[in-house]
């Protein structure tokens, strides 16, 4: 396979030839992130809460800010990683930049209703034993009905355009979000790093300790069947988000490799450096236990994600 290497003033690019594969070869420089932070004002998009009914009677929560106007207006709704229940406050603070990821006020800038989305609890851990009476299918699939809860309240809203609806999901939020790309038309999915263990039936790793580099690890064996089911109800265009850091990174190969096999049109960018979750950025969590800095992968795969966004949503 011929591979075809292009300079770029900061990042090295590396593409693979017949197939949409890029590798940036970023350094995980933390860089200030202010100007990305609080530019919205609440005046200007007021954010609301949203307790949404799901089909089994319980409610999950979203918090939900759109752009001034009628519309329509384009929406993504954003699924964060585990655990599930995170609730209303940590919602919020997410969806006014408190925590100092960029996504959220970004997607608002370019005019998209931005619709941060909670799910039920975790999964069962995919390295211990799981109750017959609660499948690991199950599991997910009950937080991807919370989610369909959410588009489908969003797409009852007058403001939004129900044709150009997309889905942001990180870590188990990303297996969340395959799951209802597969159940309900999506235009696009944005996945950063997604945990897709559930969604492609794949064995977790038995390998020992966290590596600095997994590029050259090989995927996790994958239940074929269940991942082909899974992909058959998918239609959108996907963009894959992923770092060498993530132990990750072979599950989200195997994943790319399932739907551009199965017709899928998709594409993944690997960054070099790039820590579990890096598109997101800061999230809020204790940055002594799992630091999440704003690093240069971060900044440039949210341009890209933009940009991405600009041709898959017009």
């Amino acid at each position: 396979m011929r591979v075809l290497r292009v300079l770029l003033p900061s990042l090295a690019l590396v593409f693979v030839a017949l197939a949409q594969v890029t590798i940036h070869d970023t350094t995980g420089k933390e860089l200030s992130h202010t100007k990305y932070l609080e530019v919205v004002s609440q005046a200007e998009s007021p954010l609301e809460k949203l307790y949404i009914k799901t089909g089994d009677g319980l409610y999950v929560a979203a918090a939900m800010r759109k752009p001034k106007g009628p519309g329509p207006f384009p929406a993504m709704l954003v699924l964060h990683g585990a655990p599930g229940g995170r609730g209303m406050d940590q919602l919020v603070n997410w969806s006014l930049g408190k925590c100092g990821g960029p996504v959220w006020e970004r997607l608002l800038q370019e005019g998209y209703v931005v619709v941060v989305g909670d799910y039920r609890g975790s999964l069962p851990k995919p390295d211990g034993p799981v109750p017959v009476e609660t499948p690991i299918a199950t599991a997910a699939n009950a937080m991807a009905s919370d989610a369909l809860s959410i588009v489908e309240h969003m797409r009852s809203l007058p403001f939004i355009d129900k044709a150009r609806i997309g889905v942001y999901g990180v870590s188990l939020g990303g297996d969340v979000a395959l799951h209802l790309a597969s159940r309900t038309p999506l235009r696009a999915v944005i996945l950063g790093a997604p945990a897709a263990r559930h969604f492609l039936g794949a064995q977790r790793s038995s390998g020992g300790g966290r590596m600095d580099d997994y590029s050259n690890e090989a995927p996790p064996p994958i239940d074929a069947t269940l991942a082909n089911a899974n992909i058959s109800g998918i239609r959108n265009q996907t963009l894959l988000l992923v770092g060498t850091k993530d132990g990750l990174l072979p599950l989200t190969k195997a994943l790319y490799e399932q739907l551009t096999a199965a017709g899928r049109k998709a594409e993944l960018h690997i960054y070099r450096n790039g820590y579990h979750d890096f598109p997101m950025g800061p999230q809020c969590h204790d940055p002594a236990r799992f630091p999440q800095p704003f690093i240069d992968a971060t900044e440039h795969a949210l341009g890209l994600t933009m940009d991405w966004l600009r041709g898959v949503m017009r």
